[in-house]
């Protein structure tokens, strides 16, 4: 069996075919004009209300789904962000361990372990 091809990526689609029209409209100048001039008559004929009324309303249902996409967006980049600039640990002099041995203070005595980042 044959495997199924990739498809290609849209913008080479995209510049080929815009690269395919160029060239069209180089051998065949007169037919490039009377196809520009029927579409502009034809969208002339479109009443403009129509259009901007259909326009708005997609516009409209297309508003609250594309703000969510990026309120989730911005949400899991502020989630998933590394800290860059973390608060460095306070010095050791700080704490005062009375004449103990230093590996005999507890987690509970020193105030930054008691909050985790």
């Amino acid at each position: 069996m044959n495997a199924p091809s990739c498809p290609a990526a849209p913008c080479f689609s995209l510049s080929r075919l815009l690269g395919e029209l160029k060239a069209f409209a180089r051998r065949e100048p007169a037919q490039t004009i009377a196809i520009a001039v029927g579409a502009g008559l034809l969208i002339n004929l479109l009443p403009k209300r129509a259009v901007v009324g259909t326009a708005t309303t997609l516009g409209i249902a297309l508003l609250h789904p594309a703000l969510l996409a990026l309120g989730l967006t911005k949400a899991m980049e502020l989630c998933c962000q590394t800290n860059s600039n973390p608060v460095p640990p306070l010095p050791n002099d700080l704490f005062s361990t009375d004449g103990q041995d230093p590996a005999a203070v507890t987690a509970s005595s020193r105030p930054s372990q008691w909050i985790r980042p």
